[in-house]
C-alpha cells in the first residue's frame, strides 16, 4: 500500500497536525517486484485535504504558502519520502 500525506503551510490560529493523510492505492506486488500507483489529490474533493476549518468565518480554507508532499508505506517518520512540494 502507498499512502499519501500532505503538510499544510501555517495558518495563524488554526493549528494542523504535522502530516495529513490525503489518499492511498493498494498495489499487489510479487516480492522484489515494482509498480505504480495513481493518487488523485482534488482540493474541492468532500474531505478537504488541503483545507482547515476557519471558525471566525464558519468555512473551509485553502491556506497560502508551501504544501508538501510525502509518499510512504505508514505515518511512520521512518517510512515517508517528500516526494515534491507546491505553492499556493
Amino acid at each position: 500500500m502507498v499512502q499519501a500525506y500532505v503538510t499544510l503551510p501555517p495558518a495563524p490560529g488554526l493549528p494542523q497536525p504535522p502530516k495529513r493523510l490525503i489518499g492511498f492505492a493498494r498495489l499487489d506486488l510479487a516480492p522484489g517486484a515494482s509498480g505504480e500507483a495513481a493518487i488523485t489529490l482534488d482540493p474541492g474533493a468532500s474531505h478537504h485535504p488541503l483545507s482547515v476549518w476557519n471558525e471566525a468565518e464558519k468555512r473551509w480554507v485553502i491556506p497560502q504558502g508551501t504544501f508538501k508532499v510525502w509518499l510512504g508505506t505508514s505515518s511512520a517518520p521512518a517510512d515517508l519520502a517528500l516526494a515534491g512540494t507546491f505553492t499556493r
